[in-house]
């Protein structure tokens, strides 16, 4: 006989046509994903490392700003803050080289760094003992090594930061591409299956009607009573074959049927009676073939003709009719509401044989549709979660970042006034000690006209006169410095955290005023006791050439002091232009990391935009209500820790900056801030 394919296997093959669809676009879906998500790990590996080196620059950058000043006055304090940062340059944690496994490069610069901080260190030493013997810091060999050993340090670890920024620049566009392209193909693959199951749909729809319609025809020609009609596909091993059997039998039973009532209307009377009841059978046959053309198999025959033949006919039929109706409504409302992307519909009704096998199959192949779209909406609903918490996320961090460009720009403006009044003292300073220069010259002189015993007596007097109004000049100058340093540090201390090392500048500004003052007080008493020597008389006169010499010295000695005054202040601000171009670069590099930032921003937004038409796109299918419910309970649960780490974070950043900032600012120590 003849072998083809069931209904049951013909829409099998339909469902798993779709499936098959459905599985292409989750694997594509998922391939895409674990595809953007390695470059996202890219690229947090490139910002991890560019923040690692930028820790290491700002240690050597403050090694050398450290060294700088130990040049500047040399002492044990300075020294030991100066091998304490040696230390820290050449010693990297565990965690800070994990991110340098896979770059051989910033490895190899890392340990030449390494072996540099340890030339650095024995170059100190004998810098150290060389000054200790009495040699001068600038003259010494080890100090041209020292410098050019920072020098090459800061160079190194400057090229693995841009080599950083290069990766991170090189990163985000390739990221931009891939949420594009993602996207494209998944919304592409989509449709391309959406199409596909409509269409196996249509086709095993048409199949099946085509069948039945050469059935029904079949039907037709026997209510019209053409017993002889050739009905097709009775070697047809599948439902529709075992239907034209049954048709078969009907037209066979239909001939015995009539052959019998030939017989009876020649044997006996009652011929019209049999007449009768099988016009009334075949009128109702007539009208539940026609409705069966149509479509409907909701007609039934009466099963009580009273002819077991017919009714047995009556039965057989009704029986078909039932089973086909039953059956191919329901596998109809099923691929329809599939058609419709509707995965709720399940056949439910009683069968057996081979209509049970095909309620099975059916609701099997819809059952696995709807765990695998459930699957699929519950991925992309933890993607759009993931994605809006990494967003929220980075805008902190971007707020964050731009509050610190601001703080640091204002402190590089203060660091600027700073320079300027430091600046200013040190012209002051200067012009006092020319005036002392002058009363230097004065005296000696006076010493020159000793034998004019009364002249001399009233030139030492007008003189010292004006040696006490220059020394209340250098008072006033040196109130006036110690109330610009009492203001600054006022100033420092409202400023809270961030003027922590003005208050440290303020400090030593105000010890240098006390000093000035102090030595003026001593010059100025030298002076009384002068004046006080002359009023005694001639009776001193003799004694005037040694106290003029005491008061030549004492003179000198001030003039000594005002130029170690003048040059410290000098110094100082050489000391402020450095620190305040080591804050611009720190600004710069903060900005830098805005814009990084905001870049990552960028590409977050679109990946969260993507997410939500992926997510659009698989809820055009419709679940029960308790896959919907289950689908959504793992997304939540994959919303759950990703806050968690944000606070520590930032906690750790404020302490990075903390860090910075009093390494550029000299470590100002507790009880000089507690001073103020």
């Amino acid at each position: 006989m003849k072998r083809l394919s069931s209904v049951k296997a013909r829409i099998y093959a339909a469902f798993a046509g779709v499936a098959a669809i459905i599985l292409v676009v989750a694997a594509t879906a998922i391939g895409m994903m674990y595809s953007a998500e390695t470059l996202f790990a890219q690229y947090r590996q490139a910002a991890r490392q560019s923040l690692e080196i930028n820790d290491y620059v700002r240690d050597v950058e403050t090694l050398r700003q450290d060294f700088a000043d130990y040049l500047q006055a040399p002492d044990a304090r300075k020294g030991a803050r100066v091998r304490e940062m040696i230390l820290d340059v050449g010693t990297t944690d565990a965690d800070g080289m994990a991110f340098f496994l896979h770059d051989p490069v910033s490895l190899e610069a890392i340990e030449t760094v390494t072996l540099q901080s340890q030339q650095y260190d024995a170059a100190f030493t004998k810098l150290m003992a060389a000054i200790a013997a009495g040699t001068a810091a600038d003259s010494a060999p080890e100090t041209a090594e020292i410098r050019a050993l920072g020098l090459s340090m800061s160079e190194l670890y400057n090229a693995m930061s841009d080599r950083a920024k290069q990766t991170q620049n090189a990163l985000g566009p390739q990221i931009v591409d891939q949420q594009r392209l993602q996207f494209y193909i998944i919304a592409t693959v989509g449709l391309i299956g959406l199409i596909a199951g409509i269409a196996l749909a249509a086709i095993t729809a048409r199949w099946l009607g085509s069948a039945i319609v050469g059935l029904t025809a079949t039907m037709r020609a026997l209510s019209q009573g053409n017993y002889d009609v050739a009905i097709a596909g009775t070697d047809v091993r599948n439902e529709l074959g075992d239907m034209a059997r049954a048709l078969e039998t009907f037209r066979d039973n239909g001939r015995q049927v009539a052959q019998a009532e030939v017989e009876k209307l020649a044997r006996d009377s009652s011929a019209q009676a049999r007449a009768e009841l099988m016009a009334r059978f075949q009128a109702a046959f007539d009208t539940v073939i026609a409705g069966a053309m149509k479509g409907d198999f909701s007609a039934r025959l009466d099963p009580n003709q009273g002819d077991p033949e017919i009714d047995r006919i009556a039965d057989n039929l009704n029986a078909m009719l039932v089973s086909v109706e039953t059956a191919l409504g329901e596998a109809e409302t099923v691929l329809g509401a599939m058609a419709q992307a509707d995965l709720r519909e399940r056949m439910r009704g009683n069968y057996a044989g081979a209509f049970d096998r095909l309620k099975t199959s059916t609701n099997n192949v819809a059952d696995k549709l709807a765990e695998m779209v459930g699957e699929l909406r519950q991925t992309s609903r933890a993607l759009k979660t993931a994605t809006a918490e990494i967003l929220a996320g980075a805008n902190d961090l971007s707020e964050r970042t731009t509050r610190q460009a601001a703080t640091i720009e204002e402190t590089s403006a203060a660091m600027e006034q700073m320079a300027s009044t430091v600046a200013l003292n040190a012209e002051r300073a200067k012009t006092a000690s020319g005036s002392t220069d002058k009363v230097t010259r004065v005296v000696e002189a006076s010493s020159a006209v000793m034998d004019e015993a009364t002249s001399a007596m009233t030139a030492i007097e007008t003189s010292s006169a004006k040696i006490s109004n220059i020394i209340g000049l250098i008072d006033d100058i040196a109130f006036q410095t110690n109330l610009l340093a009492l203001n600054a540090s006022v100033e420092a201390a409202r400023a809270g955290e961030a003027g922590k090392g003005f208050a440290v500048v303020a400090v030593e500004v105000r010890r240098l005023a006390q000093s000035a003052a102090q030595a003026s007080s001593e010059v100025k008493v030298l002076i009384e006791q002068s004046a006080s020597e002359v009023r005694n008389g001639t009776k001193l006169v003799s004694d005037v050439a040694g106290r003029l010499g005491e008061i030549i010295e004492g003179v000198r000695q001030t003039a000594s002091v005002m130029e170690t005054i003048a040059s410290d202040s000098q110094a100082q601000a050489s000391g402020f232009s450095e620190v305040n171009v080591a804050v611009r670069q720190m600004d710069e590099m903060t900005q830098h990391n805005a814009a990084l930032v905001e870049q990552m921003n960028a590409s977050i937004e679109q990946t969260e935009s993507q997410a939500g038409t992926l997510d659009t796109i698989v809820e055009t299918f419709t679940l029960a209500d308790q896959q919907a419910a289950a689908a959504s309970r793992p997304a939540r649960s994959a919303r759950t820790p990703v806050q968690a780490p944000a606070e520590p974070g930032a906690r750790a950043l404020m302490g990075k900056v903390k860090k910075a900032a009093k390494a550029y600012f000299g470590g100002a120590a507790a009880e000089d801030w507690n001073e103020f």
